[in-house]
């Protein structure tokens, strides 16, 4: 196979592309493209370019930069107080309604005992036990809508609560 290759064709058409390229690569065709590209772009418009590069860099730098950290400071602060101050906040209302639970519970305990408020006075009047029943009652009410009341409705939806009343029957707290 390489006995049949004709070589003097290829060695002529290598030659012509050889030529052609020395008549693309002449000077007079490629200083044109060499003027515009090195001294026109490079030499002036880098310049005048790199100039204002150079300007904002310094107002990045030296004014932009310490502006965001400072401001990030200060929002970092006040989300952290801001954070205490919820959790501060959810403790107090988790503290409340512990403290709600464990009254309503002595109530209940108190009147399923048939005892009053004050166990020292074992003969309480009917105005005190009815007394009783109205701090049972409000006590459960507090309870029963989470010690918070919004337009005067409960806030939860609808909630069904087993709540004994004296003759052991159920009522439901619609929201």
């Amino acid at each position: 196979p390489i006995f049949d290759a004709d070589v003097p064709s290829i060695a002529s058409t290598g030659m012509n592309m050889i030529h052609e390229a020395r008549l693309i690569l002449q000077a007079r065709t490629i200083w044109p493209y060499y003027h515009n590209v090195v001294h026109t772009a490079l030499c002036s418009n880098v310049s005048e370019s790199l100039g204002g590069v150079i300007c904002l860099q310094v107002v990045v730098c030296l004014v932009l930069f310490p502006l965001s950290t400072l401001h990030a400071h200060q929002y970092l602060v006040q989300r952290a107080f801001f954070q205490e101050k919820s959790i501060a906040s959810i403790e107090a209302r988790r503290e409340e309604k512990r403290e709600q639970r464990v009254e309503m519970r002595r109530l209940e305990a108190a009147h399923a005992a048939g005892k009053v408020d004050d166990p020292e006075d074992s003969s309480a009047s009917d105005a005190d036990s009815s007394d009783t029943d109205a701090q049972r009652d409000e006590a459960r009410q507090r309870w029963l809508c989470g010690g918070r009341r919004r337009n005067g409705r409960n806030s939860a939806a609808s909630v069904r609560r087993a709540d004994t009343l004296g003759s052991g029957q159920t009522s439901e707290v619609l929201a």
